[in-house]
C-alpha cells in the first residue's frame, strides 16, 4: 500500500480544515489568551449529547481582589475550511436596534439607575448606561450588521451561485449553543449585598466573542441602499435571532477570515482592555455597590 507524499497528506488535512484550527491555536496563544482546541460542552438540548467547538480561549483582563470583580475575554471559535469565498449581506441597523445589551458579554447588572428631571430614577440597559457602548465604537464597532451568510460556489458555464446550505445548522446555532455553556460559570448581581452592605462575592464582567473563522475571501454586501455596495473585508459582524425550548436571544456572531485572525485578536483585546481600564478606575460603580439598597 502506497503512502502519502508530504504535501499530499498536508493537503489533506488542510481540506479537512484541522490546520486552520491549528492557526486559531497559534494566535490566540501568542496573545496570551489560554487557548484549548476540542472544548467539550454539555448540549442545551440534550444534557446526555457532549458537544465540541474547535476552540476555546480566555484571557483575564482585570482581577481587583479588594472590590471582588474581574474582567475576562473569551473567544469562541468555530473554523470552516473553505476553497470556495463566502459573502455576507447586510444592511446598517437602526440606533435603537443596538441599545440592548449585547447578549454576547455578561456583565454584573444589567440594568443600571439613571437619574432623570424631577430627581426621579429610571433603569436602562447597562451596556449603555455605562458607556461600554462608546468604548466599542471607538474600537471599530459599527451599527452594520450581516443578517444572512453565504458560500460562493461556481456552477456549470462559469457562472457563480450563493448557497448557504448548512451554515445554520453547522456554525450559526452550535455557537450560540457554546456561548450559553461558557456564560454558565459567570456570576452576576442584581440588587444583593452582603453583611454590612458589603457585597460578599465576585462578579464578573465577561466580554465574549464568538467567531466563524473561514479559510476563503470573505465579500459583504451593504444592502442599505437601492444599490448594495459590495466590498472585500477583513471580517464581518453577523446577527441571528434564535428562538428555541434552550437558545433564546439576538447573537452577534464575528466573521473572520484566518489572514485577518491575528488583527481581529489584537482590536477584542484593546477594547477589552479598554473596558477592563474603565472598571478598574471606579469598579464599585460597576457592580452596583454605590447605589445598591
Amino acid at each position: 500500500m502506497s503512502s502519502p507524499t508530504n504535501e499530499e497528506l498536508l493537503s489533506a488535512v488542510e481540506s479537512a480544515g484541522w490546520l486552520l484550527e491549528q492557526h486559531a491555536l497559534r494566535v490566540l496563544k501568542e496573545h496570551e489568551a489560554h487557548p484549548r482546541s476540542g472544548w467539550a460542552y454539555q448540549d442545551a438540548d440534550d444534557p446526555a449529547v457532549s458537544r465540541e467547538l474547535d476552540v476555546w480561549a480566555y484571557r483575564q483582563m482585570l482581577r481587583d481582589e479588594a472590590n471582588k470583580i474581574i474582567v475576562g475575554v473569551t473567544f469562541l471559535v468555530e473554523c470552516k475550511q473553505s476553497s470556495q469565498p463566502y459573502a455576507a449581506i447586510g444592511h446598517v441597523l437602526p440606533e435603537h436596534h443596538l441599545q440592548r445589551n449585547p447578549t454576547q458579554h455578561v456583565l454584573p447588572v444589567q440594568n443600571f439607575p439613571v437619574q432623570r428631571e424631577g430627581n426621579t430614577t429610571t433603569y436602562a440597559p447597562a451596556w449603555g448606561a455605562l458607556g461600554f457602548d462608546s468604548v466599542a465604537r471607538e474600537h471599530g464597532e459599527d451599527h452594520f450588521r450581516a443578517t444572512q451568510l453565504t458560500r460562493l460556489d461556481r456552477v456549470k458555464g462559469g457562472a457563480w451561485s450563493a448557497n448557504n446550505s448548512g451554515i445554520f445548522t453547522s456554525l450559526v446555532y452550535p455557537l450560540a449553543k457554546a456561548l450559553r455553556a461558557t456564560q454558565k460559570g459567570a456570576v452576576t448581581t442584581e440588587y444583593y449585598s452582603g453583611v454590612g452592605g458589603h457585597r460578599d462575592k465576585w462578579v464578573m464582567l465577561d466580554l465574549c466573542f464568538p467567531v466563524v473563522l473561514i479559510s476563503a475571501d470573505l465579500f459583504v454586501v451593504d444592502a442599505s441602499a437601492d444599490t448594495p455596495e459590495v466590498a472585500k473585508k477583513p471580517w464581518v459582524t453577523t446577527r441571528r435571532e434564535l428562538k428555541s425550548r434552550s437558545v433564546n436571544g439576538v447573537f452577534d456572531i464575528d466573521v473572520v477570515t484566518s489572514e485577518s485572525f491575528a488583527d481581529f485578536v489584537r482590536v477584542k483585546l484593546a477594547f477589552s482592555a479598554a473596558i477592563a481600564d474603565e472598571v478598574g478606575k471606579d469598579p464599585r460603580r460597576y457592580v452596583g455597590d454605590e447605589w445598591v439598597a
